[in-house]
C-alpha cells in the first residue's frame, strides 16, 4: 500500500471554493494516512520510518489544519452566507455548525493518538478504531458541505470573498507562527 502525505492545497487568492474543496481532500488524505500507519503496526509491531512520518503529518493536520478549516466555515463563511437570507442555506449552515464540535473532539483524540505513534512507532491499540469513527464523522459532513454549502459561495461578491480569504490567512498566519505558506496550509 503507498501512503500519500497530505498534499497542499491551491492558494487562497486563487479561488476560494476551490481553496475549501483542496482542505478537503488534505481532511481525506490526512484520515487515510493516519489509517494506514495504525494498520501497518497493528498496534504491536514497530511501524516503519513512512507510516511513523504519516502519522506525525495527520497528527499536526488533526491538532493544527482541522480546527482552522472549522473556524474559516464557523467564522468567517456562515456569517456571510446567512447574510443572504435564505432559509434553506441557513438550515444547511445550522447543520454545518452543529457538526464542527463533535468532529473537533475526536479529531483531537485522533492527533494525540497520532501524536504517540510519531513518538513511539508503535501504534496505540485506539488508533484505528478512532480514525474508523472520525471517518464516519467526518465523510458525510465533507460532502454535504461541497454539496450544499461551497456551491452557494459563488452568490458571495468579489469583495466578500477575498475577506474570507484575507481572514484565513490570518488564522494560519497566527497559529503557524507567520510561517503560513511555507509548508502548512489546512
Amino acid at each position: 500500500m503507498r501512503l500519500q502525505l497530505v498534499s497542499k492545497p491551491p492558494a487562497l487568492e486563487e479561488d476560494l471554493r476551490e481553496f475549501l474543496i483542496a482542505c478537503h481532500g488534505r481532511i481525506r488524505s490526512s484520515l487515510s494516512s493516519a489509517a494506514a500507519a495504525a494498520k501497518a503496526a497493528g498496534g504491536s509491531v514497530e511501524a516503519d520510518r513512512l507510516h511513523v512520518d504519516a502519522a506525525r503529518e495527520a497528527g499536526r493536520f488533526f491538532r493544527l489544519a482541522l480546527p482552522l478549516h472549522a473556524e474559516d466555515e464557523d467564522v468567517s463563511i456562515a456569517p456571510r452566507l446567512r447574510a443572504l437570507g435564505d432559509a434553506a442555506v441557513d438550515d444547511a449552515l445550522d447543520g454545518m455548525t452543529r457538526d464542527h464540535a463533535p468532529i473537533e473532539e475526536l479529531a483531537q483524540i485522533v492527533a494525540g493518538r497520532c501524536e504517540a505513534m510519531a513518538a513511539t512507532a508503535q501504534a496505540p491499540a485506539e488508533l484505528s478504531s478512532e480514525v474508523a469513527r472520525l471517518a464516519a464523522l467526518l465523510e458525510p459532513h465533507l460532502d454535504f458541505e461541497e454539496r450544499v454549502v461551497f456551491p452557494v459561495l459563488g452568490k458571495l461578491d468579489d469583495a466578500v470573498r477575498r475577506q474570507i480569504a484575507s481572514e484565513a490567512r490570518e488564522r494560519r498566519r497566527l497559529a503557524y507562527g507567520g510561517t503560513y505558506g511555507a509548508k502548512e496550509r489546512s
